[in-house]
Parts: structure tokens; C-alpha cells; sequence
């Protein structure tokens, strides 16, 4: 995968390097894997390439599957480590090769060293330490630091977790808003005479305030753009060709498909007996009935070819999301 441009990949070289703690991003040539240099290798979404990290990925079916973002795997040779740091999700570690230390500290102090190309922190004082060998795992709650070190040349695999960061869900929704808002905005009351021309008055500001909170107080829009920010693709699907829709009905009645492996799909109950769906931040509303079925769909491994049922493609709301779909990339034709 580190020699190939089409996976995400990225080293950090802690010793060795053009300078500490340098990280590069892939791809990799044999050569930047120098023996005389401590590095570890990253490489990411595992479970889009091989069927054994989707069986991985079902161990933690007991979460939700938006909140699921890749598993990756750490490359280490003896003594390398990518430093003591915090993230603000929560991952599981598991020990495939060779062994590494685990150090934690549960509530760290927020100061990183400055110029690195990672962010490092300053200070850390384990209070935790475990060693994990093949088999073990361990589980980091979010804004715990850590610092694994490996004992020997290792693997490690990450089952990682998705935070929320609101910063990119509040420009998300405020996007989402400008589409609706178009030319609506604050005129001044004419009537008004200011004896300060260069002042802005309490009312003014009282009122664009109100404004703007009323719109960001809307839960049925914020809901609906939350389902939306939720379902976006790690990588855009493309379809392999445009067709009609009643030339794509052929090839689904027919073929056998694949799910793209970077398809999301997320759901909210709007009311007793239907779902409301998004799909890479395409929307449906679905029945009970239909929405397990289309669960059952995306449940399945996208590196697995399957057919739709018959009687699910006289489905017309079913028909539309696979259509849809296809029309899309999300769904493919399976190359023998």
C-alpha cells in the first residue's frame, strides 16, 4: 500500500530524518524505509482492500456505524514511536506483531512543542503503562494522551472512532442555510435618526442577533444537516458511465453489484413507521419495512458481489436509492 499512490499513507521519521519528528505522506519508495532511521509507517482505510479488516470492523458492531471511521495499520521498527499526543476520538489498539509499551496519562496538560510537523505534547506524565503483545488490545477513551514505543520491530491495527469537531459542523450548517437564505437580510428602520452616524445601535444589533440565532435554532434544519455532515465520503464515487435510468433497472435486475467501499449511510426515526435515510447526503424517506432492507444491504462487505432481490426492485422507493446509486458509483457492476 506505502508504494502505491491510491492509498492513503503517511511515514513519521522520529531520528534519521531531514530533521526530528518529520512526517511525510505517501506514496513510498523502497528506500525511504532506511534501516538507520527510526520510523513508523501509517496506513490507512485497511477495510476498503481486504475482506479480514471487514470481519475486524464487525467486532464493533455494537457501535454506531457513523460514528466508524477506518482501521489502520502502525508499522514500527524497534524503538520507533510517533511521539506522546492526544486525539479527540476514541480507537482500539490491537497487537498484531511484536510488541509495544503503552504509556497514558488521563488528564494531560494542552501544550505541544512548537515547529513540528506533528503536534507533540510538551509535558506527559504517565500514570498508566501496559505492554501489549499479538493478540492484545487495548481501548483509548478520547483526550487521553498516549505514547506507544515499540519494543521491537511491530504491528499494530486501529479500529478508530469519529469525533464531531463543531467547527466543521457549524460551517457545514451555516452552508446548508446560505442555500435556503438566498437574498433575505437586515434593513435598517429609516425612520430611525442617529445622532452618532458612526454608531451601531443597540437595536441594530439586537435585532440581526435575533435573526441570526432564529436561524440557527431551527432543530428540524439542524437535524437535517447533521444527518448530511454525518454521511460524507472519506473519497467521492464516481460512476464507471452515465446511463438512463432504464438502462442502469437493466443492469440491476440482472448483475451482480458491489457497494463502494467509502459509502455511508445513516438514519433518523422521523415518526412511528418511517426512517429518514441519507446516503453520502443523499436523503429518502423509507417505510419500516424498506428501511431494514436497505440495512441489510449495507451490512454486507463491499468487497462482497451480490444481487438484488427481484421483489426489492418493485419497490419504488427501494428502486429510486439504487438508481440512484448506481447513477452515482455508490453501487458497480462486479468485473469477473
Amino acid at each position: 500500500m506505502a508504494l502505491e499512490d491510491d492509498h492513503e499513507t503517511r511515514m513519521v521519521i522520529e531520528t534519521g530524518g531531514d530533521y526530528p519528528w518529520q512526517a511525510k505522506e505517501g506514496p513510498f519508495k523502497k528506500s525511504d524505509f532506511n534501516q538507520k532511521t527510526l520510523w513508523t509507517l501509517i496506513c490507512h482505510n485497511l477495510e476498503t482492500v481486504n475482506e479480514d479488516f471487514q470481519q475486524l470492523k464487525k467486532r464493533i458492531n455494537f457501535l454506531p456505524q457513523w460514528n466508524f471511521d477506518d482501521i489502520m495499520a502502525t508499522v514500527s521498527k524497534k524503538g520507533a514511536s510517533v511521539g506522546a499526543h492526544i486525539d479527540d476520538y476514541s480507537v482500539f489498539i490491537i497487537q498484531g506483531k511484536g510488541k509495544r509499551r503503552w504509556l497514558l496519562e488521563e488528564n494531560p496538560k494542552r501544550g505541544y512543542w512548537p515547529d513540528l510537523d506533528i503536534r507533540l505534547l510538551k509535558q506527559f506524565d504517565p500514570e498508566i503503562e501496559w505492554i501489549l503483545e499479538p493478540g492484545d488490545m487495548i481501548y483509548i477513551p478520547p483526550n487521553v494522551a498516549h505514547h506507544g514505543i515499540s519494543l521491537e520491530d511491530s504491528i499494530s491495527y486501529s479500529l478508530g472512532l469519529k469525533s464531531v469537531r463543531y467547527n466543521e459542523l457549524i460551517v457545514n450548517f451555516a452552508m446548508d442555510l446560505m442555500t435556503e437564505l438566498k437574498k433575505e437580510s437586515y434593513s435598517v428602520d429609516r425612520k430611525a435618526v442617529s445622532s452618532d452616524t458612526f454608531l451601531i445601535s443597540k437595536k441594530v444589533r439586537d435585532d440581526i442577533f435575533q435573526d441570526i440565532t432564529t436561524l440557527f435554532s431551527d432543530r428540524k434544519k439542524f437535524e437535517y444537516s447533521l444527518q448530511k455532515f454525518l454521511t460524507r465520503p472519506k473519497n467521492e464515487s464516481y460512476p464507471d458511465e452515465e446511463l438512463s435510468d432504464k438502462e442502469i433497472l437493466k443492469i440491476l435486475k440482472k448483475t451482480f453489484l458491489k457497494r463502494d467501499a467509502w459509502a455511508r449511510l445513516a438514519s433518523m426515526k422521523m415518526s412511528k413507521g418511517q426512517y429518514r435515510i441519507s446516503i453520502n447526503q443523499n436523503m429518502f424517506l423509507l417505510k419500516t419495512a424498506e428501511y431494514k432492507i436497505i440495512c441489510d444491504y449495507f451490512e454486507k462487505s463491499p468487497l462482497e458481489p451480490f444481487k438484488i432481490r427481484p421483489e426489492h426492485l418493485k419497490i419504488m422507493a427501494l428502486q429510486e436509492i439504487f438508481i440512484k446509486g448506481f447513477s452515482m458509483g455508490l453501487f458497480y457492476r462486479e468485473i469477473e
